[in-house]
Protein backbone atom coordinates (compact mmCIF):
# COMPACT_ATOMS: atom_id res chain seq x y z
CA UNK A 1 0.00 0.00 0.00
CA UNK A 2 1.50 3.37 -0.80
CA UNK A 3 1.67 6.01 1.97
CA UNK A 4 2.02 8.73 -0.11
CA UNK A 5 0.84 9.24 -3.51
CA UNK A 6 3.34 8.52 -6.41
CA UNK A 7 3.54 10.55 -9.94
CA UNK A 8 3.78 8.09 -12.46
CA UNK A 9 3.83 8.68 -16.40
CA UNK A 10 1.80 6.60 -18.65
CA UNK A 11 4.12 4.88 -21.25
CA UNK A 12 6.85 3.35 -19.29
CA UNK A 13 6.90 0.58 -16.87
CA UNK A 14 8.71 1.57 -13.53
CA UNK A 15 10.33 0.31 -10.92
CA UNK A 16 10.06 2.38 -7.94
CA UNK A 17 12.47 1.69 -4.58
CA UNK A 18 10.84 1.97 -1.71
CA UNK A 19 10.96 1.23 2.00
CA UNK A 20 8.48 -1.17 3.45
CA UNK A 21 6.88 -0.49 7.05
CA UNK A 22 4.76 -3.74 8.30
CA UNK A 23 1.79 -2.51 10.30
CA UNK A 24 -1.70 -3.82 10.77
CA UNK A 25 -0.70 -6.83 8.77
CA UNK A 26 0.03 -4.77 5.55
CA UNK A 27 2.96 -3.70 4.27
CA UNK A 28 3.16 0.18 4.03
CA UNK A 29 5.91 1.58 0.94
CA UNK A 30 7.70 4.87 1.30
CA UNK A 31 10.23 5.89 -1.49
CA UNK A 32 13.46 6.35 -0.68
CA UNK A 33 13.91 9.33 -2.63
CA UNK A 34 15.16 10.62 -5.81
CA UNK A 35 14.16 7.82 -8.26
CA UNK A 36 16.68 8.37 -11.53
CA UNK A 37 18.87 6.09 -12.67
CA UNK A 38 22.00 7.60 -12.32
CA UNK A 39 20.42 8.06 -7.81
CA UNK A 40 21.64 5.07 -6.62
CA UNK A 41 21.76 6.48 -3.26
CA UNK A 42 18.02 5.81 -3.05
CA UNK A 43 19.37 1.90 -2.89
CA UNK A 44 20.47 2.33 0.63
CA UNK A 45 17.28 2.75 2.36
CA UNK A 46 14.90 0.44 -0.25
CA UNK A 47 13.58 -2.87 0.76
CA UNK A 48 11.68 -3.29 -2.30
CA UNK A 49 10.83 -2.00 -5.59
CA UNK A 50 7.11 -0.98 -6.21
CA UNK A 51 5.93 -1.73 -10.01
CA UNK A 52 4.19 1.21 -11.45
CA UNK A 53 2.18 -0.70 -14.64
CA UNK A 54 2.89 2.01 -18.13
CA UNK A 55 -0.78 1.97 -18.50
CA UNK A 56 -1.62 3.66 -15.79
CA UNK A 57 -0.75 7.13 -14.77
CA UNK A 58 -0.48 8.39 -11.28
CA UNK A 59 -1.17 6.73 -8.28
CA UNK A 60 -3.21 7.75 -5.22
CA UNK A 61 -2.19 7.31 -1.36
CA UNK A 62 -3.58 4.21 -0.35
CA UNK A 63 -2.89 2.38 -3.98
CA UNK A 64 -2.02 -1.61 -3.58
CA UNK A 65 0.87 -2.14 -6.35
CA UNK A 66 2.95 -5.22 -6.94
CA UNK A 67 5.89 -5.72 -4.91
CA UNK A 68 9.48 -7.02 -5.69
CA UNK A 69 11.30 -7.36 -2.11
CA UNK A 70 15.11 -7.15 -2.14
CA UNK A 71 16.78 -9.84 -0.23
Amino acid sequence: VLETPLKHETGRREFVRVHLTWRDDTYYASPTGAQGSHRTSSLLGADAYVIAHESHGDYPAGARLPTMLLL
